[in-house]
């Protein structure tokens, strides 16, 4: 796997120069997983965003998706706890990854304290193997760190309406289907 984690630094340094620190637990207990969880967001939102752009955790061991999406949410829950949902926004990623019926949203931190939800789609349940859900699945469950300040530059400069994100995504995916790139 630390290889793997090294190809897709190269790649991603070489495309953009981004930063990108992966960490992997191999741990499934998930009071255990949340405190080393936690952990790594504090060290990372402690860190100068110059040293470390995002953050790829990865939990090779949360194979089964319903148990990876409870830890993810109690992630989020603990990221409001300590008041850290202003600067760090949560991005879940799963190799079957399949939108349930809930709202995807995304933070952006615009001014000082001021935190605006927007929401990109409400789906009532994709079926299994549904292109939408392809804009979320990865070879390993993760969970990715951005920083919400960096998320707001990226948006302000962005031409189109951020709302249409996912449908340009979506979009994407329906053509690589096409190419025979995913099934």
């Amino acid at each position: 796997m630390k290889k793997a984690f090294k190809l897709i630094n190269q790649f991603l340094k070489s495309i953009r120069k981004i930063k990108v620190n992966f960490k992997s637990f191999a741990e499934v207990e998930r009071v255990v997983l949340c405190e080393e969880i936690l952990r790594e967001i504090i060290g990372f939102n402690s860190t100068d965003s110059s040293s470390t752009h995002t953050m790829l955790i990865c939990l090779p061991k949360l194979n089964d998706f319903d148990e990876y999406l409870d830890l993810y949410y109690l992630v989020e829950e603990l990221l409001e706890n300590k008041a850290l949902d202003s600067h760090i926004q949560l991005a879940s990623f799963h190799p079957n990854y399949r939108f349930q019926g809930v709202s995807l949203h995304i933070h952006i931190h615009i001014h000082i304290h001021i935190v605006y939800k927007i929401i990109f789609f409400m789906l009532q349940g994709t079926e299994e193997n549904a292109i939408e859900n392809w804009t979320n699945r990865s070879p390993y469950p993760m969970i990715h760190l951005l920083r919400v300040e960096e998320v707001s530059a990226a948006l302000s400069t962005y031409r189109r309406n951020p709302d249409d994100i996912w449908k340009d995504n979506v979009n994407k995916m329906k053509d690589l289907e096409k190419m025979k790139i995913i099934p």
